[in-house]
């Protein structure tokens, strides 16, 4: 039920959704502002009720999205948010959501408006995830305006997706997977991609994996840090140390104890290049770095992939593929779906599923023949018993 406020500015009611709602009048309409709890509710109209008194309140009409959507970045997001994701969003803005919705007025955008956008960009070849990144970008954005009084609705919550199948993520079959392998031998970043491969790590956790993080007595490695390129003030790229993607992301694996020995001679000749760079060596403690420690630039690593599929003659693949290969066959060795995802670090057991929904074509093929063979022999038993 809604209450009357005490010194009579409007009403104060809790809404279906969750949301608090105060009204207050100004030039004979009653408008509304939003909060989580009452009392953001109340401290929100009474701060615009003092700019109303003092002749500085600004009516929020006339604000279209381009602009709303620059203040939500620079007023909201920046400095409360990881500089990569901050640049994420500012990307989004810039080259999806301000050109196709930023002269429309904020309060006049429509489901209509935002679907025709998600269609338009699916139909120019926009990967479905990159589309429901951008989208999600606009419903946190509204969600604040919403927050804030300047509208009542989220348009962005009814947008629907269509039902087209994602398209499949590619892995290595076991033929490419030992070719690359075979490939990697006496390359400078072999055991950085061997290594990736049998651990399935995201290639800021694979680059800011540190020797502190790696327990030899246990044959495991735990994940605390990433490494990722980000621009800066000054508008140039520099290379930043981060905490893990998500609180799951912050996570135990066990190594083969074959990579785990590879580990170890990784070591030992990381610790003489160390010792021929001197004082030139820069001390990260990174298990995969430069000749003089530095860590290495992501854009470097999936140089050299591209390298390594055109010399073995396979479609070319990133670090992400080398991720989805160890899942796959992880999956196919019949290891356990939430110990995969806990591997992988997801968030849930569901987004492992969603992702790895099949396994690959040749390994159920093998596994039929398996079965046509086991079913064989029993015919050939039945028949050698008739003798």
């Amino acid at each position: 039920m809604a209450k009357k406020s005490a010194n009579g500015e409007g009403t104060i009611r809790k809404r279906s959704d969750g949301l608090w709602e105060a009204r207050y009048t100004i030039n004979y309409k009653t408008k509304s502002i939003y909060g989580k709890t009452q009392e953001e509710a109340i401290r929100k109209r009474t701060k615009i009720l003092s700019e109303i008194e003092s002749g500085m309140y600004a009516d929020d009409k006339g604000v279209t999205v381009g602009k709303w959507l620059n203040t939500w970045l620079h007023e909201y997001k920046k400095g409360n948010v990881k500089q990569s994701t901050f640049q994420v969003y500012e990307m989004f803005v810039r080259c999806h959501l301000i050109p196709a919705l930023g002269k429309i007025k904020l309060r006049s955008l429509t489901v209509d408006h935002v679907q025709l956008l998600v269609n338009e960009k699916s139909k120019e070849g926009l990967s479905r995830r990159t589309v429901q990144y951008m989208k999600t970008t606009l419903h946190n954005a509204l969600n604040q305006a919403m927050l804030n009084g300047i509208i009542s609705r989220n348009v962005a919550q009814a947008v629907k997706f269509s039902n087209k199948k994602a398209k499949e993520r590619r892995i290595l079959s076991t033929q490419e997977q030992k070719a690359v392998i075979k490939a990697l031998e006496g390359e400078s970043m072999g055991f950085l991609v061997l290594f990736d491969m049998f651990t399935g790590l995201r290639c800021g956790e694979l680059l800011g994996l540190r020797w502190c993080d790696v327990d030899f007595s246990k044959n495991a490695i735990t994940i605390r840090q990433t490494v990722q390129r980000v621009y800066g003030e000054d508008g140039k790229t520099h290379i930043t140390y981060n905490t893990p993607k998500t609180k799951s992301s912050s996570r135990t694996i066990p190594l083969l104890l074959e990579i785990a020995l590879k580990l170890r001679a990784h070591r030992v000749k990381q610790a003489r290049a160390r010792e021929l760079a001197g004082n030139a060596w820069e001390n990260n403690d990174l298990v995969f770095c430069s000749e003089l420690g530095k860590p290495h630039d992501a854009t470097n690593v999936l140089r050299f992939l591209r390298k390594l599929a055109d010399r073995t003659g396979i479609p070319r693949f990133t670090t992400h593929t080398l991720r989805h290969v160890f899942a796959t066959r992880s999956l196919e060795l019949g290891i356990p779906l939430k110990v995969v995802s806990d591997m992988l670090g997801h968030s849930s057991i569901r987004l492992t599923a969603d992702i790895y929904s099949h396994v690959s074509l040749e390994h159920i093929e093998s596994e039929f023949l398996y079965l046509q063979g086991f079913k064989d022999c029993i015919r050939l038993q039945k028949f050698l018993d008739m003798l």
